[in-house]
């Protein structure tokens, strides 16, 4: 399953596009930055050809798809409903609360985040908007974060510009570093266990794939701070 946002100021949107549709096909939800692939369509010809966007934009990234590429993205639901040993899970990226579909901050630390997406219908609810892996329970409802494969976030700066720590607080192995995740899903005896499954890759080469290109949306330094520490520069 992937729970959306494709397209996240990257610069491989048509090689993982492709990878989504291969694996995980009928199993993928829109996200944010995917909604912004329907802006591309409807934006002037003249303003398309005219325009030459950085290789980490949208717009850049979007160039590069196939016709059936955007098509799978444009396609992509809000939210999946799974029915699964017994069990109902809600699958939605959590952009949107799940009542009114108002924006929910990326920013927000997991316990601010029940009020949106409560539902005790269901016996798991799953997102990904954060950045930021988590599972919690409160008062029988459970949610659950998948974190990022790629750009994980787990220091932020606030409006005043002080550095936040999402991730004291939580055992996590990620004290120095960053680290990529997602979530791991098993059903023993009627319940469900949820936990966070942690992988790193090659960090560095991707950066220096960046570090050879030119007029970036995202500044480099931003770029470094976020993929090597997870961490929100305050030029972003």
């Amino acid at each position: 399953f992937a729970n959306g946002d494709l397209f996240s100021a990257g610069m491989d949107s048509a090689e993982t596009v492709d990878w989504v549709r291969w694996h995980a096909s009928g199993r993928t939800t829109r996200g944010n930055h995917d909604l912004s692939v329907s802006r591309e369509i409807r934006r002037p010809a003249s303003e398309a050809s005219e325009t030459v966007w950085p290789d980490d934009s949208e717009y850049g990234n979007h160039a590069k798809l196939s016709d059936h590429q955007l098509r799978f993205a444009l396609e992509l639901p809000d939210q999946l409903l799974i029915q699964w040993r017994g069990k109902l899970i809600r699958m939605m990226h959590g952009h949107g609360s799940l009542l009114n579909a108002s924006d929910v901050d990326w920013k927000l630390r997991p316990d601010r985040l029940f009020p949106f997406f409560r539902d005790t219908g269901v016996d798991l609810t799953l997102v990904a908007h954060t950045h930021f892996p988590f599972v919690h329970e409160r008062d029988g409802f459970l949610l659950a974060n998948s974190g990022s494969v790629a750009g994980s976030l787990f220091r932020l700066h606030g409006r005043s510009g002080e550095m936040i720590d999402r991730s004291e607080g939580y055992d996590y192995p990620i004290r120095r570093g960053n680290k990529s995740s997602f979530l791991s899903i098993t059903e023993r005896n009627g319940s469900l266990t949820v936990e966070i499954v942690w992988f790193d890759y090659d960090r560095q080469g991707l950066l220096d794939r960046y570090g050879e290109l030119e007029g970036l949306r995202l500044p480099f330094s931003a770029r470094r701070a976020w993929i090597a520490d997870g961490c929100q520069d305050p030029s972003e």
